[in-house]
C-alpha cells in the first residue's frame, strides 16, 4: 500500500517523506493495540449487557439503547485518538511547510488515504463482535450496512477531531473541547430527544450531529422488516412503527451515508482552512537603505613637516646639585653596635 501513497506525491509534485510519515503514524504499535483492546472489551461488556435479545416488546428499547451507544462509542474513540495526536503532528506540520517541503493540500490528502486502513479496522473489529453477541437483524447484508455506517461514522469523527485540533494550540485545549461538542451532538441525536420536538432555534443541530445519522441508519437498517410479538392492539407490531415513533420513517440508508459524507468533507475543508489560517508567519528580513549604510572610516596622515630632522627628546634634569657638580649621597652617621638605648 505505501506505495499508492508515494506514486500519489510524486504525482503531486511532493516529496515522498510526508506520506512516509503518515503511514508510520498510521501504523503507530503502541496506540493501535491499546485501540484495538478498546474496541473488544467496549464489544465484550456491550454484548454481555445486551445478551442476545428477542423480539419482545421491551427489546425494541434495548435494541434502541444498543444502537445509540454503539453510535456514541464509536464516535468517541475516533475524536479523542485524533484530538490527542493531530495538535502535536500539527507542529511538525508547520514546520515543514514553513521549510516549504510540500503543500498543505496534497498533505490532507494524502493523511486521509494513509488512515483509511487503520481506520477503518477498529470499527469493524468492534461490529464483527458485537452484532452476533447481541443478536442483532441476523442477515449478512444487514451485518454489512451496521459494519458500514459504523465505519462511516468513525471517519467523520476523526475529521471532526482534525478541525478541533487545527482550531486549538494545544493537545488540553483540544481534549476539553473535542468531547464537549461531541457531547451537544450526542443530546440531539436522535434518542435523547426526537427531532419534531426539538426547539425552532436548535432544530440545525440534529442536521449536522454525525451521531444522529449514524444512529438514524442503524436503527432503519436493524427495524426495517422487523417483526415484534404483541399481545395488546396498542403495542408496537413491526419496526416500522418503531421508526415512526423515533421519526425516522420514510427514511434510507443512504440517505443517511451520504449525510455523514458531507458532515465528512465539511469538517475536512474546516480543517484545511483554519491550518491555512493559522499557518507560521515569519518577519522577511531586508537589506537596510542605501543612505543608513555607514561608510567606512578613512584614516587621516598625521601633521608633520617631513623635512624636519627627527630628535631624540632629551634626559630629564635632575633636582639635586647643579649640573658642573657630580652627584653626591648625604653623609651617614657612624652606627655605634655597643650602645643600646635605654642603657
Amino acid at each position: 500500500m505505501n506505495w499508492i501513497f508515494l506514486l500519489l506525491l510524486n504525482w503531486l509534485n511532493q516529496p515522498a517523506g510526508s506520506a512516509a510519515w503518515d503511514l508510520s503514524a498510521s501504523r503507530d504499535g503502541p496506540t493501535n493495540k491499546v485501540r484495538a483492546r478498546m474496541s473488544i472489551a467496549s464489544a465484550l461488556i456491550f454484548g454481555s449487557v445486551f445478551w442476545r435479545m428477542g423480539r419482545s416488546q421491551t427489546s425494541i428499547q434495548d435494541r434502541m439503547g444498543l444502537l445509540q451507544v454503539a453510535a456514541i462509542n464509536t464516535a468517541m474513540a475516533a475524536l479523542t485518538k485524533t484530538v490527542g495526536v493531530f495538535p502535536k503532528e500539527r507542529a511538525i506540520v508547520d514546520r515543514e511547510r514553513a521549510k516549504g517541503s510540500y503543500s498543505l493540500g496534497p498533505y490532507l490528502l494524502s493523511k486521509l488515504l494513509a488512515e483509511i486502513p487503520v481506520g477503518a479496522a477498529f470499527p469493524l473489529l468492534f461490529g464483527t463482535i458485537l452484532y452476533p453477541m447481541t443478536r442483532l437483524h441476523p442477515t449478512m447484508s444487514r451485518f454489512g450496512k451496521f459494519c458500514g455506517i459504523v465505519t462511516t461514522e468513525s471517519f467523520a469523527a476523526s475529521a471532526m477531531g482534525l478541525t478541533v485540533g487545527a482550531m486549538v494550540p494545544t493537545t488540553e485545549a483540544a481534549l476539553a473541547l473535542g468531547p464537549s461538542l461531541m457531547t451537544v451532538f450526542i443530546v440531539f441525536g436522535g434518542y435523547y430527544v426526537n427531532a419534531e420536538n426539538t426547539p425552532i432555534i436548535f432544530r440545525w443541530i440534529p442536521r449536522v450531529s454525525l451521531i444522529r445519522w449514524a444512529f438514524q441508519g442503524l436503527c432503519i437498517n436493524e427495524f426495517s422488516g422487523l417483526e415484534f410479538d404483541h399481545q395488546n392492539s396498542f403495542d408496537i407490531q413491526s419496526g416500522e412503527q418503531a421508526l415512526e415513533r423515533l421519526s425516522f420513517s420514510g427514511s434510507r440508508i443512504r440517505d443517511t451515508v451520504i449525510a455523514q459524507s458531507r458532515i465528512l468533507l465539511f469538517w475536512y475543508y474546516t480543517t484545511y482552512l483554519l491550518l491555512e489560517k493559522n499557518k507560521p508567519k515569519y518577519q522577511l528580513l531586508e537589506p537596510p537603505p542605501r543612505d543608513q549604510i555607514q561608510t567606512s572610516v578613512k584614516l587621516e596622515p598625521l601633521e608633520s613637516d617631513p623635512d624636519e630632522p627627527y630628535q631624540p627628546p632629551e634626559p630629564p634634569i635632575p633636582d639635586q646639585g647643579k649640573p658642573d657638580q657630580p652627584l653626591q649621597s648625604p653623609p651617614s652617621e657612624p652606627l655605634n653596635l655597643f650602645t643600646l638605648e635605654g642603657l
